[in-house]
């Protein structure tokens, strides 16, 4: 499908008025592009004039709608729709982005109707955890949080490194009620 993403971003760049596309690869057979990947990049990135900008934001749940629909697991590794498409876990990466986000990401995730995911691992440096603390709603002193933050990172390194993995449990990282 690369192929004809690729194809039809050159076709319009050229001037071509229509494309025809599937979603989410579903029936393609014929070299047709996925909507879900060619929308977004004709519109953020060709600058073209699509009739559909008023519903761009909502491409994210129309993918996952169909893919719903059909009883299918959707791609998280899909551009711009999938789960992982705007996710970052690397340490120096998220502290990177929390200064300029448009220096990891390509485009706002909200532009598709998807959301930054910071990840946390082995791989993960003191602000994914301050991420995370701000994400669930803790207040407390920016002196407590970093100190909080650092002890969890620690533990978070310790557990991996005997086997757990908190990359694909978010659940695992959120507050717990009481404690």
């Amino acid at each position: 499908m690369a192929v004809a993403n690729s194809v039809t971003t050159a076709r319009a760049r050229a001037g071509a008025g229509m494309i025809l596309g599937t979603i989410n690869g579903i029936g393609e057979r014929t070299g047709n592009a996925n909507h879900c990947s060619i929308v977004p990049t004709l519109a953020l990135h060709v600058n073209s004039t699509l009739q559909c900008r008023d519903n761009f934001k909502e491409i994210t749940s129309l993918s996952r709608f169909v893919d719903e629909t059909l009883n299918r697991a959707p791609n998280g590794a899909a551009p711009f729709v999938g789960k992982s498409a705007f996710a970052h876990k690397g340490g120096l990466h998220v502290a990177a982005m929390e200064r300029s986000p448009l220096s990891y990401q390509h485009v706002d995730p909200l532009d598709v109707g998807n959301e930054k995911r910071i990840l946390i691992s082995k791989l993960s440096g003191r602000q994914n955890i301050m991420d995370k603390i701000r994400e669930v709603g803790v207040s407390m002193g920016e002196g407590i949080a970093s100190e909080r933050a650092t002890a969890i990172l620690n533990r978070v390194k310790k557990l991996e490194s005997v086997g757990y993995t908190f990359e694909g449990a978010e659940a695992s990282v959120q507050r717990r009620r009481g404690s």
